[in-house]
């Protein structure tokens, strides 16, 4: 196993266990509840792309399943915790768009990215919730609210530190891309 294998899979094992841990911080406002813990899924998917993201995203699904595998059957259990943070990776598709653009300097285009994928993810999870829940009215607002809050964040970050988007072993950028002769 290279170094750079290592590293990518601490960094999947990273974003996987941040995930975790935010899934165990609510953030109440009345009855609704914004879903920060699918931040950093998203965030890996357009650092890294689609097959690392899925990992990450499938990781944090099978250890929010490993906490809460004696709560009830295995269906239920799935439906609740597993299903909507395990699929949240697929925001990698978007991974070579986004880094393309903020490498640049093209922020409006890397915006619409950001806010395309974080909008994928929280469907996603409002689905999922839907199957698990079924009490529409609160969880179409929380999916709202979360998408507000994860797009603003994601979004701050690409303007602020458009570099903590694109490893330097990416490769979604060719050599002439990453070039600073070229593109200064």
């Amino acid at each position: 196993m290279g170094s750079t294998s290592l590293k990518n899979w601490m960094e999947i094992l990273l974003a996987a266990a941040i995930a975790f841990v935010l899934t165990l911080i609510p953030i109440v406002i009345g009855e609704f509840q914004i879903t920060l813990a699918i931040l950093p899924l998203i965030y890996f998917g357009l650092r890294r792309g689609l097959a690392k993201g899925l990992a990450a995203s499938l990781l944090a699904g099978v250890a929010l399943l490993a906490l809460h595998q004696g709560q009830s059957n295995f269906t239920t259990v799935f439906v609740t915790h597993v299903g909507p943070y395990a699929f949240i990776g697929i925001t990698g598709l978007f991974a070579r768009n986004t880094q393309r653009t903020l490498n640049n300097k093209r922020f409006p285009n890397a915006a619409l990215n950001i806010i395309t994928a974080t909008t994928i993810a929280t469907i996603l999870l409002v689905i999922w919730q839907l199957l698990a829940q079924g009490d529409t009215e609160n969880i179409l607002i929380s999916g709202v609210l979360t998408l507000v809050a994860n797009a603003i964040i994601l979004m701050l970050v690409a303007r602020f530190s458009p570099k903590a988007y694109i490893p330097k072993d990416t490769p979604f950028l060719s050599r002439k891309e990453k070039s600073k002769l070229l593109n200064d």
